[in-house]
């Protein structure tokens, strides 16, 4: 079984994301009382889409066929809900560990910082953020909440140590590869020539 939500009143009455546009959570996946769920376009938005550009095909189309195969995939070869593997506050052990693993085996990083100001010049990082799959990956905050530094001392160095091996090494890619690079040129870190 799996649920189709057509549309975004069905899809937020399933608590898939409320308040978030129907674009914004089509075609992911999330669960309800333990059933696949997978939110799309309503047919008769397809539809409008379609008249409003003088009865041609769109680009939703194609979007509406995808999802509709996903759903027949998950009915065809049944449902795995997938695990996650995120550590959120992680030690210096288990950064050091996580870094040195990608590091070994060159995997492609994905990687995030956040940061205390949007100008280059000016930004400070707060955290950064690496995944190594779609499942896992590893976020490193600089501060715990009120301003105290969450690694100490020596710790410090060793997760820079180990980030900074990684993040010059291995194939990275971002979403605002422009702005993490220059913030993390600007803080000590050098990002790998792509």
């Amino acid at each position: 079984k799996v649920i189709l939500p057509l549309g975004a009143y069905p899809a937020d009455a399933l608590g898939c994301a409320p308040g978030a546009t129907i674009s914004e959570i089509r075609g992911y996946l999330f669960e309800y009382q333990n059933l696949p769920v997978i939110p799309t376009y309503h047919p008769s938005y397809i539809y409008r889409q379609r008249t409003m550009k003088g009865g041609e095909s769109t680009s939703l189309n194609g979007i509406w066929v995808r999802d509709l195969e996903k759903v027949t995939g998950i009915l065809q070869n049944g449902f795995t809900k997938p695990t996650y593997n995120w550590n959120m506050f992680p030690t210096v052990e288990e950064v050091e560990e996580w870094c040195e693993r990608n590091y070994r085996r060159k995997n492609l990083v994905s990687y995030d910082t956040e940061t205390n100001s949007l100008k280059i010049h000016k930004a400070d990082i707060d955290l950064i953020g690496m995944a190594d799959n779609s499942n896992s990956g590893i976020s490193i905050p600089s501060f715990k909440q009120g301003g105290e530094p969450y690694f100490r001392n020596g710790d410090w160095y060793r997760v820079q140590r180990a980030v900074k091996k990684v993040l010059s090494s291995n194939p990275i890619m971002a979403q605002n590869l422009g702005y993490d690079t220059g913030v993390s040129r600007r803080n000590g870190y050098q990002i790998n020539d792509l």
